[in-house]
Order: C-alpha cells, then structure tokens, then sequence
C-alpha cells in the first residue's frame, strides 16, 4: 500500500511540473513581441531574391539602389504592383503598402497597421491596370533603431480592402507579397574631425604675432 500511495505521488508531481512547464512556455510564447521573437531563417543574400508569391492577377516586387547601407540612413525602396493576368482589374490608387524585414541574427520586424475589411472606392479612389501595366510605390524605412550590422532582408505586402462599390468590376482585394531583397546595413559612420573644426565648431583663430 505504501509503494502504492509513492507512486501515485510520484505521477501526480510529475503532471504537476509538465502543467508548470506548458503554462511557462505558454505565457513566454504569447509575451514575445513580432519583432523580438527569433527564428531559425538567417539572411545570407544581398540584392534582390526572386521569391514572390502572387495574389491572383497581382504580382508585387521590390527593390533599391541601396543595397549596401549605414546604420542610421534612410532606406528607399520602389514596390511595383503589376497585373500579370490577362484581364484588365481595379486596384486602389493608393493601395496599403507595409513593409516587414529579418534582422541579420534572424528576429522579424515589420510596420503595423490594421486594415477594414471593406472601404467604398470611387474611380477617382481607384485605377484599372491592364493586363501587363504597373504602378510604383516609394516606401522609407528608416535604420536607426537597428540593432545590429548584417544583411537585412526586406519584403513589402500590399492589401486593398474589399470594394463596397459595385461599379467598378472586377476589383482586387486581399493581399500578396514581395520578393525579398537583401541590404547590407553596416555599422555608422564616424565622424572625422578636420583641422579646422573641433566637435563641429569652428577653431579658434591662432594668436597674432
């Protein structure tokens, strides 16, 4: 009876470590943040990758003349939204257009925004790409608050809220993203003093003879 009553107490205090273990992993996965959870995918290419993954008729790209960077500068990128079908559709002029990176040790950052599920748009609201047309948007992103040097790897999603207006047909709606494309973002650049400045300010005048 006794080996018994221990081995119930064994079994009950091992559940009760495994509950403790899955509420600890539980709350440390629901407490990590987008942008500071890390991930097994380390960035390794600089320039553009050819991974897009289409939405229907919309194809989206992205690219920059910047594909070596400082700490601190300002990056622009082009994201290009193309029809690749062969029928002409209705996009928003001003679509959304957010932009996600991975950090060179792996953490993911991105902008945030929500979006309404539908939004009524007019033909001044929208514009009809035909079959092979594109349009461009510039993104900035700024890499101050970077945390570290190494290859960055960018990628764009654009989204278009449902259309409430039946007039313009067919209208796309939903979301797809980019390829991705690589920045080396490398330490800032250090200030040098010249002679005739000292921390920015002008030097003294030399003494008269």
């Amino acid at each position: 009876m006794m080996w018994r009553n221990q081995r119930i107490t064994a079994v009950r205090d091992r559940a009760c470590l495994c509950l403790q273990g899955l509420l600890i992993c539980t709350i440390a996965f629901l407490s990590g943040g987008c942008g500071t959870m890390p991930n097994s995918y380390v960035p390794a290419t600089v320039g553009p990758i050819d991974n897009p993954q289409p939405g229907g008729p919309i194809e989206v790209r992205i690219s920059t003349s910047q594909d070596n960077a400082f700490v601190g500068d300002n990056l622009y990128f082009s994201v290009i939204i193309r029809n690749r079908g062969n029928e002409p559709v209705w996009i928003p002029r001003n679509p959304d257009v957010l932009l996600s990176w991975v950090y060179p040790n792996g953490q993911r950052d991105s902008f945030m925004r929500e979006f309404p599920p539908e939004q009524y748009f007019s033909d001044a609201d929208a514009i009809l790409l035909k079959p092979g047309q594109q349009m461009t948007r510039t993104v900035v992103v700024k890499t101050y608050f970077f945390p570290k040097p190494g290859i960055t790897e960018f990628r764009a999603l654009v989204h278009a809220s449902r259309n409430t207006n039946p007039g313009l047909h067919p209208f796309w709606h939903g979301q797809t993203e980019s390829n991705s494309f690589g920045v080396m973002v490398k330490n800032p650049k250090k200030k040098v003093l010249r002679g005739e400045q000292i921390s920015g300010m002008a030097a003294p005048p030399p003494p008269s003879s």
